[in-house]
């Protein structure tokens, strides 16, 4: 991606493009701060509902503000996500790095990442197929509800320690 196509596609002047944006990444870091800011509008909407379970109702805001304008929000995904291991693209290493990123706002917000774990991993998996194209709208939502209803295993128990026989000790006396 080059600002030359981003100027192309969108139809903005050379010199108004760069007087807001000097590199792609600019550009790509302007619009998921775009997304981040609806998706946080979701979430005052849902005060009540976020209390309650603050993991789902974030990934509920995330497919609603995503889903809703498609196209260009799979490719803010794509390159925003992808393009950010090497810090080139998204300032700063991306979300993590701005706060922003799921388990450094669930840390805030008083979720055990333990808990959710498996659930963010799954909603990531059907965001990033969504935003491949493997996924409809539809089906990145249906399975952010599944993701949702997922619950960490239950740790095994260890084995009882065996309790030496008290009986031993007061035989040897």
């Amino acid at each position: 991606m080059t600002m030359h196509a981003i100027i192309d596609a969108s139809g903005v002047s050379k010199a108004q493009s760069y007087r807001h944006f000097r590199t792609p990444s600019d550009v790509v870091a302007a619009l998921a701060a775009e997304l981040l800011r609806e998706i946080n509008e979701e979430l005052v909407a849902h005060q009540q509902e976020f209390e309650e379970a603050p993991a789902a109702t974030y990934a509920r805001a995330a497919v609603k503000v995503l889903t809703s304008d498609s196209v260009p929000n799979r490719q803010i995904i794509l390159y925003g996500s992808v393009q950010s291991e090497d810090g080139k693209w998204v300032p700063a290493a991306g979300l993590a790095a701005q706060g922003n990123a799921p388990e450094v706002l669930f840390e805030k917000w008083g979720v055990e990442l333990d808990d959710t774990l498996i659930a963010l991993t799954y909603f990531r998996g059907a965001m990033y197929s969504w935003a491949c194209g493997f996924f409809t709208d539809e089906m990145f939502a249906a399975e952010t509800e599944r993701s949702i209803s997922m619950k960490k295993p239950a740790a095994k128990k260890k084995p009882a320690a065996k309790k030496k026989a008290a009986v031993k000790k007061e035989s040897s006396r």
